[in-house]
């Protein structure tokens, strides 16, 4: 993927909304992942596919064939993405703790890092990558085989993090947020086998099928029988989102290749996801908490969504505007953001 598709684009920067819109709900109106309330609310849904779909792009984006990867290119991939990944997010995390009077220390050791877990942890599945890839590579067996194997690592990893316990070591290595591997896997397959997946989803009995298990599952469900399938209510929950949401922007792929105002400012904020996410919680520690107390004793959903949105909004404006002045800067753009340095 050397040239940049304008639907992919647009799908990250759906996303990045959404995480955006996440945290401003969070920060202003009280809501929480594992709160009571937010069950049957719009953050609930977007929950079920948000983080999965933003993982499965980068393992799309990310996949090459395996000729690709010789000893330099892997080299030269890992120098960027240790500057990219690691090196510039923790420079924001640490100027976000010495703003905002926390303790780096303590951030680290928190299995969010303060909001900066994302990177650091994709950085775990590129190197994960990598070495699974090398290991069943030598299998002797056929190519699709070694795909199997790999989706079943990747199955075994994301039962094994739901099932992880609140340690120092789980809390310092994000463990629990490793399922996502399984997603960064398939969105690999799928950049792999792209013209089978998308003609599959241009079938209206597999997408028929993926809304049907997404609505259901969440129909019939409550808190008990979340309780005793907790491994796969997410797991069906979340394969069928990310599934209709790819659906949804790849059959308006024609949409996103147009000069529309909805169209161009989606691939936009999707070029500028890492700027935005490594600018925007700086904006999230504001007072504006106070002025939405009324949204947090008075529940209107359709309100909140509606107020959720435009903040998240105006706060992804502001992280551009910080994003553009840095870019103007080709050193600064290439070590915080990974832009290629202009030449002359």
């Amino acid at each position: 993927m050397k040239q940049r598709i304008e639907y992919i684009d647009a799908l990250r920067g759906f996303t990045i909304i959404l995480v955006v819109m996440y945290h401003v709900s969070i920060t202003y109106f009280g809501a929480h992942f594992d709160s009571p309330e937010l069950i049957h609310t719009y953050n609930y849904y977007f929950l079920q596919f948000r983080m999965p779909l933003f993982f499965f792009v980068a393992g799309l984006v990310f996949f090459k064939p395996m000729d690709y990867w010789t000893k330099e290119n892997r080299t030269l991939f890992f120098k960027k993405k240790f500057k990219v990944q690691l090196l510039s997010p923790f420079i924001f995390f640490v100027l976000y703790c010495y703003t905002f009077h926390l303790s780096v220390t303590k951030g680290l050791m928190q299995w969010n890092k303060e909001g900066y877990w994302f990177t650091y942890v994709l950085m775990i599945f590129f190197s994960f990558w990598f070495l699974f890839t090398s290991i069943i590579n030598k299998l002797k067996v056929k190519d699709k085989t070694k795909d199997i194997l790999l989706i079943i690592v990747a199955l075994a990893i994301y039962c094994a993090s739901l099932e992880q316990r609140k340690t120092v070591i789980v809390s310092i290595l994000s463990l629990v947020e490793w399922n996502f591997f399984l997603f960064f896997v398939l969105g690999a397959m799928v950049r792999k086998y792209y013209s089978q997946f998308t003609s599959l989803i241009l079938e209206k009995k597999f997408i028929t099928l993926a809304v049907a298990l997404f609505f259901l599952f969440n129909i019939f469900s409550s808190p008990i029988t979340r309780t005793f399938s907790h491994i796969l209510f997410p797991l069906v929950t979340s394969l069928a989102g990310v599934t209709l949401v790819f659906a949804l922007f790849y059959k308006n792929r024609d949409f996103f290749k147009k000069d529309d105002t909805l169209s161009n400012s989606l691939k936009f904020i999707g070029k500028r996801t890492l700027d935005i996410y490594l600018i925007h919680y700086f904006f999230l520690q504001t007072q504006l908490p106070d002025f939405f107390n009324f949204f947090n004793d008075c529940h209107v959903p359709l309100v909140e969504f509606c107020c959720t949105f435009i903040v998240a909004i105006v706060i992804i404006a502001f992280s551009l505007a910080i994003s553009s002045v840095i870019r103007l800067s080709n050193p600064l753009a290439s070590f915080l953001f990974g832009v290629k340095k202009e030449k002359g």
